[in-house]
Formats: structure tokens, C-alpha cells, sequence
């Protein structure tokens, strides 16, 4: 079995990393229902229904990744919150130990 290390400062810029990167995300959902807006207003019939319609889909799926990529990150930071506190909390354990024999 394999086996690999991840330092905190890693992870924490991964982290970071994909919170921008789900923010672009986000503004490029924005950007295609604003197209989809303007096409409303030029183009009429059968086809322009259909292709608004699958930028309206296109969008709800876009949000819905975002917001599951949202959930990932806020997972991702209760664990390096609780790694900090469990991390913290050794420290002062072992600062408290006596070394009497």
C-alpha cells in the first residue's frame, strides 16, 4: 500500500486554491445566464427556446458542482481545524508531563 504526507500549509493552499478556482466557477455561471438573458430579448421560436433552456440547465448544474465544491472546502477546513486543536492540545499535554522516576 502506498503512502504519502500532506503538510497542513499543503493543504491549507489547496484549499485556498479551490475556493478561487469555485469562485470563477461561480462568476462564469453568472456570465452564462446573463448571455442566455440577452439571447431572450434577440432571438424568438422553437430554437431559441430549446438552446435557453439548456443554458438554464447548464447553469443549475454549474451551481449545483459550486455549491458541492462549497461543501468540500467547509469539510475541508473543520479538519484542518480540528487537526489544529488536536495538535495544540498535544502540545500542551506534553508540556504538562512530569518526568519524575
Amino acid at each position: 500500500m502506498s503512502e504519502f504526507q500532506v503538510s497542513l500549509q499543503e493543504l491549507q493552499a489547496q484549499m485556498e486554491q479551490l475556493r478561487q478556482h469555485n469562485q470563477q466557477l461561480k462568476s462564469y455561471e453568472s456570465e452564462l445566464a446573463e448571455y442566455a438573458s440577452g439571447l431572450k430579448s434577440m432571438w424568438e421560436g422553437d430554437a431559441a427556446n430549446a438552446y435557453i433552456q439548456a443554458i438554464s440547465k447548464d447553469c443549475a448544474h454549474i451551481g449545483q458542482f459550486a455549491s458541492v465544491i462549497g461543501l468540500f472546502i467547509a469539510v475541508m477546513q473543520t479538519i484542518i481545524s480540528n487537526y489544529l486543536n488536536a495538535e495544540n492540545e498535544n502540545i500542551s499535554l506534553a508540556g504538562c508531563r512530569s518526568h519524575a522516576v
